[in-house]
């Protein structure tokens, strides 16, 4: 599924909001694990906020090049991989999984949802694995249930854009219809306008 040439405003702008949102969690996460900060974390930090902003600019038109290449993609869902296995599961580092993964799923094609995805679940299936090998049951349920929550997040975004795609066919569909009515009603209209001596 890909987004119709013919309504990449409302999906371009549901993307800006969400990566905004995506801002917002680097920021949460500045604030809330200043604490025990490490070279890591800030240096993972740095990339994303650079990443983001790079996504941001490149959204004037959702059918761009680096939308189309894999080189995108790939890196932001190793990079979301990367936050997950430096701040865990347990942090806001979800909300900006979260929002990668909206995001990937309203503006990227096939492939690239796929080299974002892939990343991610293997990082969620591992975690998963380890702590069902320390016997750690109530973090494994944890884990299940968080990655529910994202592939819900997966769901929402792929029909949020399968509505906004069918309500351009519908709209362009209309505007056909309307244009066929008044074209008919010229028709019917114009023998009635001339005069008898024609």
């Amino acid at each position: 599924m890909t987004v119709t040439t013919q309504a990449p405003g409302a999906v371009v702008d549901m993307a800006r909001a969400v990566l905004l949102a995506r801002v917002a969690s680097i920021v949460l996460l500045l604030l809330v694990e200043w604490s025990h900060f490490q070279v890591l974390h800030v240096l993972v930090l740095a990339v994303a906020a650079v990443e983001t902003y790079a996504l941001m600019r490149g959204l004037r038109s959702v059918q761009g090049v680096g939308y189309r290449q894999w080189f995108a993609p790939a890196v932001d869902g190793c990079l979301t991989a990367g936050i997950l296995l430096a701040f865990g599961t347990q942090s806001v580092a979800l909300v900006h999984v979260a929002t990668t993964l909206f995001v990937w799923a309203l503006i990227g094609t096939p492939r690239g949802r796929t080299l974002v995805f892939a990343p991610v679940g293997a990082t969620f299936v591992l975690a998963f694995l380890a702590s069902l090998d320390n016997l750690q049951v109530v973090s494994s349920m944890a884990l299940a249930g968080y990655a529910a929550m994202l592939v819900a997040c997966i769901v929402a975004a792929l029909r949020l854009l399968d509505l906004m795609n069918s309500r351009v066919e519908m709209e362009r569909t209309n505007s056909a219809v309307s244009l066929l009515r008044a074209q008919s009603e010229a028709r019917v209209r114009l023998p009635l306008d001339m005069p008898p001596s024609a």
